[in-house]
């Protein structure tokens, strides 16, 4: 999943019957807002993981492969790996563009952008 910084996600897990739902990134347990309720990740009733707002920093970073558990009495089963990429843009442009452009009325113009 490749999710822009600062944009909402969600990461699908369904169990059947009443069961309890945890999620893990890169083998730890991750808090949410049931757990902390500053925390930007909400555990929905579905076991499903949304993040408000996916966050990219040193400090603190939302990427990582994440995987749920659902259990319940009779045991527990563990999902398959899902890897959350955050894709963002440098602040430097490799080819700065000029500051003006000009184009004759409906043809096309092209700017050389390389991010």
């Amino acid at each position: 999943v490749v999710v822009r910084r600062n944009d909402p996600a969600t990461l699908n897990c369904a169990a059947t019957g009443a069961s309890r739902t945890r999620w893990f990134r890169d083998g730890d347990e991750i808090t949410t807002t049931s757990d902390d309720g500053r925390s930007h990740r909400v555990l929905l009733p579905s076991g499903s993981l949304f993040f408000l707002r996916v966050t990219s920093s040193r400090r603190d970073s939302d990427a990582g492969t994440y995987w749920c558990v659902a259990s319940n009495s009779y045991g527990a089963t563990r999902s398959n790996n899902a890897t959350l990429t955050i894709a963002s843009l440098g602040d430097d442009f490799q080819n700065q563009p000029r500051s003006e452009y000009k184009a004759n009325v409906g043809s096309t113009l092209r700017l050389p952008c390389r991010p």
